[in-house]
């Protein structure tokens, strides 16, 4: 989660979708000399506002096979990493059992990019279609290319390049989804042709190219995309289409009537009774259950109550959260950082936020229930597989 570091000194802006890019507030670019400095500044900012442990750093320099002088050597490019920062050189702190780097909201490419694709999946569970658009789009205006390509780091590639190319190939979906919706039926065919080339065995992307003929009354050119579509499935998986495009090929043959779908192939439906109707909303729900789980993870516990509603604050004590923090500790090692994307849906008048968190021996989710006023309600903190 990004902290107030902006306000501690200058905005910087980070980037690491697309080619590494370090930047001042005035935009003027700041030069990280040498592929080991990007490589400590990328490992650092993919933890961002987290520590990263020097022997882990030394596994990503060296991709596993670090020297025996190692630990030293990283300390060194520390010291040239602040020098290359210049006077955002105080974002790099030295933190056991290793080093952080500050991050403040807005300012890495990689933290609000999994922002917006989250907004975008939200707002399409609820209904909004045109939220989820603008979110997606705002996603895709992020990606400037293959994540780390000049960070000579497979651990580090491979650590994070499959997840966020995974939440860009989900958020194009979900733009088209949106737009399908819409009505945007001519407009979303040259960005789907596009997609169906660069992704052939990634059947939604087929069904959606077929809706959005239909809709603009191609039906001849959606029942050819059916059959491209199984020719590279057959070549190249063995098998055939699966149930959303085969039912979608009879619907089409038999002259039904055109609906927009999800991506398990159900009908779009009406947005809830209690929607989250804007961005502003979404983004009011997450951040307030992050800052309420960071300060519950982290022990500072003072800055909870101002949080609690009535009767959460009434009886909620410090004992009480730093027992169950203690506890939570001592069965699952120690926090390590928020990851992944929120869940954020609506319960009556109450919204439940549930956030992803990595401990040291496991994944956990943090369950956060904000009331009409968007006071904690209640505050969980659950193994991924409990309900």
């Amino acid at each position: 989660m990004a902290t107030d570091a902006a306000d501690e000194g200058k905005t910087m802006h980070w980037a690491i979708l697309g080619p590494f890019l370090v930047s001042d507030e005035s935009g003027q670019e700041v030069r990280i000399p040498g592929s080991r400095l990007r490589t400590l500044l990328a490992a650092l900012l993919l933890h961002a506002n987290h520590p990263v442990s020097v022997d882990e750093l030394c596994d990503i320099l060296w991709d596993g096979e670090p020297p025996a002088d190692a630990a030293r050597t990283v300390r060194v490019y520390v010291l040239r990493l602040r020098r290359a920062l210049g006077p955002a050189a105080d974002r790099i702190v030295t933190k056991p059992p290793g080093y952080l780097c500050r991050v403040a909201v807005g300012e890495l490419d990689t933290l609000a990019f999994e922002t917006a694709c989250g907004r975008a999946a939200v707002a399409l569970a609820g209904g909004s279609w045109a939220v989820a658009a603008s979110a997606a789009e705002r996603a895709m205006r992020l990606w400037r290319g293959q994540p780390l390509v000049d960070v000579p780091s497979q651990r580090l590639r491979d650590a994070c390049v499959p997840y966020l190319e995974q939440l860009r190939l989900q958020v194009l979906d979900d733009r088209c989804e949106a737009d399908l919706a819409l009505g945007r039926h001519g407009d979303v065919i040259p960005r789907l042709r596009e997609l169906v080339k660069r992704h052939p065995l990634y059947e939604h992307f087929h069904a959606q190219l077929m809706l959005a003929l239909e809709g603009s009354g191609r039906r001849a050119e959606a029942l050819a995309v059916y059959q491209d579509a199984r020719r590279a499935l057959i070549a190249e998986l063995g098998i055939e289409p699966g149930a959303e495009l085969r039912a979608l090929h009879r619907r089409i043959l038999d002259g039904g009537t055109s609906k927009a779908t999800h991506g398990n192939g159900s009908p779009h439906t009406a947005a809830p009774v209690v929607a989250l109707e804007s961005l502003h909303a979404i983004d009011e729900a997450v951040e307030r259950a992050s800052l309420t789980l960071a300060a519950f993870v982290t022990g500072r516990f003072d800055r909870l109550w101002p949080w609690f509603s009535a009767p959460l604050a009434e009886v909620a004590t410090i004992e009480h959260l730093a027992g169950a923090r203690d506890n939570l500790e001592r069965k699952m090692g120690a926090f390590q950082r928020m990851s992944g994307i929120p869940r954020v849906r609506r319960a009556g008048l109450r919204t439940v936020v549930e956030i992803p968190l990595i401990y040291e021996t496991a994944r956990m989710k943090g369950r956060v229930t904000l009331d009409a006023e968007g006071k904690v309600l209640g505050l969980y903190v659950l193994k991924v597989d409990d309900h």
